[in-house]
């Protein structure tokens, strides 16, 4: 399901939007979830309970506020989500690129155009997008691609994920990591979690990986961590 959040001040466009919206999911047979807010405060006041995959702001937010300052506490707290910026004047164009928005409406907005966004949204989803799991890292959600993860350890009750550009953490037992990673991953013991198409290889009971680390594969976990290794063809 995705999840999305719409920010407009003046109610009727925004419950028109919301309506737009829903009839083009309903269409398509996918499944949404809406929230309209009327004020930046209003979606900013939710922020720490949930956050969505994708955003719908109007640029003109009151006199003291505008779309684009909302975008970019939005995207400080969910670097990975979708913005759409709208909009009756091109003034903020410039300024909507510069946080990477994913598109920017004119307004009077039409059903057409909202069809043209989220089938190019769908597309570029489908086409792109890579397996990856949702991190929770204080109180940013970050996206972290799984075939980018090399191994996760832990540490007083976090899990720590080691990746291709850097580490990033979150209040996981490592039980509860491994159920959201897919076929690839394995705990060679009850310390860490190893990405199997990221080790040079194993020899006895101790497993290498790519970037020089090693681990060892301790007698609890060693049947199944060398079963996943064998079936997932990584033995010679």
């Amino acid at each position: 399901m995705i999840k999305i959040a719409i920010c407009d001040d003046d109610s009727e466009i925004a419950k028109n939007l919301s309506t737009q919206v829903q009839k083009y999911f309903a269409v398509w047979r996918k499944e949404v979830s809406i929230e309209v807010f009327y004020t930046a405060s209003q979606l900013m006041a939710v922020h720490n309970e949930r956050v969505f995959d994708f955003y719908l702001l109007d640029i003109l937010l009151g006199r003291n506020c505008n779309g684009v300052a909302l975008a970019k506490q939005i995207r400080n707290l969910c670097p990975s989500a979708e913005i759409v910026f709208i909009t009756g004047f091109d003034d903020f164009r410039n300024e909507a690129f510069d946080i990477h928005a994913f598109h920017y409406l004119i307004k009077p907005i039409k059903f057409q155009m909202i069809c043209k966004l989220f089938n190019d949204y769908f597309k570029r989803l489908n086409a792109c997008e890579k397996p990856f799991i949702i991190v929770q890292q204080d109180r940013k959600r970050i996206k972290v691609i799984q075939e980018d993860i090399i191994y996760v350890s832990n540490k007083e009750n976090m899990a720590i994920y080691h990746t291709t550009h850097g580490e990033v953490r979150e209040y996981k037992s490592l039980k509860n990591v491994l159920k959201k990673l897919d076929s690839r991953f394995a705990q060679p013991n009850s310390k860490c979690i190893v990405n199997l198409c990221r080790m040079r290889g194993m020899e006895k009971n101790i497993c290498s990986m790519q970037n020089g680390m090693t681990f060892n594969i301790t007698r609890a976990y060693g049947s199944d961590f060398k079963k996943k290794f064998i079936d997932l063809g990584m033995e010679d």
